[in-house]
């Protein structure tokens, strides 16, 4: 179960109806307390801190407004100049409140529960600054890979030179593992996402240097390239028994159960032991392998 939050539970609504989702967002006390909802309630293994993947597209110079229409990015990136304009930060300056978070989290948690951050992988994150908000076929962001693939390039290499400070932070705030979220990496071909995305979500794997497990939340995407030779954990949203022979040694493949799964080729856990296949489902967690099992 990969949500940060309960967000239909009754205690999160409560504290929605009096602060906005930004406001939560920015507030250690009231983040910390929708991010143990979960926990309090379900006992899951881990713990996914309360925050936005569009955080850090604020901090880098873009007006952010969240609200219950969705994300609102007014004033886009279109051009070479708006790229430039773009400016590195100081997670902890700037974006403090999440490490103070995590910190919080961890101390209240205590070592043998995994607390985790997250980012944007820079494809997704590029796609909310060029559109503005989400967008049925991502017509803009699209045009600017075709017609200006240079400034595409260097909007996602500024976004990965964001991200990895940003999710450094986190890390030496406590947290045991990091996700990078690739929501919108299906509306790439593959050749394109190996041509453009990849390279930078690499990018941040790198630069991370391996401090910490990094799970890939993609599509079918991640059916070569990242699975094979980055992440140490890929998810994916479809069939993906062909990704466990592409995942480099030690790493994990996971892919989300149906209730009851009408494949096992659609529902396992690659384990560390090998091309071991693991049915799993979300109300039988106990089939899941061991080392899926520690992350979700």
């Amino acid at each position: 179960m990969m949500r940060q939050a309960g967000r239909y539970l009754p205690e999160y609504r409560e504290i929605r109806a009096k602060h906005t989702f930004l406001e939560v967002c920015k507030t250690p006390e009231l983040a910390v307390e929708v991010s143990l909802q979960p926990f309090r309630r379900l006992g899951v293994d881990a713990v996914i801190v309360f925050s936005d993947i569009l955080i850090p597209a604020e901090a880098m110079g873009l007006k952010l407004e969240l609200g219950d229409a969705g994300p609102n990015l007014p004033e886009p990136v279109r051009t070479k100049a708006d790229v430039e304009r773009l400016r590195l930060f100081d997670p902890e300056m700037e974006t403090g409140f999440l490490a103070e978070a995590i910190r919080r989290i961890v101390r209240e948690v205590g070592g043998d529960v995994p607390v985790l951050g997250f980012a944007a992988a820079p494809w997704t994150l590029a796609c909310y600054m060029v559109e503005g908000r989400a967008s049925e076929g991502f017509a803009s962001v699209k045009s600017l890979l075709y017609h200006e693939p240079r400034t595409l390039h260097e909007l996602l290499h500024r976004i990965a030179e964001a991200t990895i400070p940003y999710l450094k932070a986190q890390i030496a705030a406590g947290a045991a593992a990091v996700q990078l979220f690739d929501t919108w990496c299906g509306e790439l071909p593959l050749r394109d996402y190996e041509d453009f995305a990849l390279p930078a979500t690499q990018e941040i794997v790198s630069g991370l240097g391996g401090k910490v497990p990094i799970i890939y939340i993609g599509g079918q995407c991640t059916q070569r390239g990242l699975a094979r030779e980055s992440a140490g954990i890929a998810g994916c949203a479809g069939p993906a028994r062909r990704i466990a022979g592409e995942c480099r040694p030690g790493g994990v493949v996971w892919a989300p159960g149906k209730n009851p799964p009408s494949d096992p080729g659609d529902n396992f856990c690659a384990s560390r032991g090998g091309p071991h296949f693991e049915p799993w489902t979300w109300h039988s967690p106990e089939y899941a392998g061991r080392e899926c099992q520690t992350f979700y």
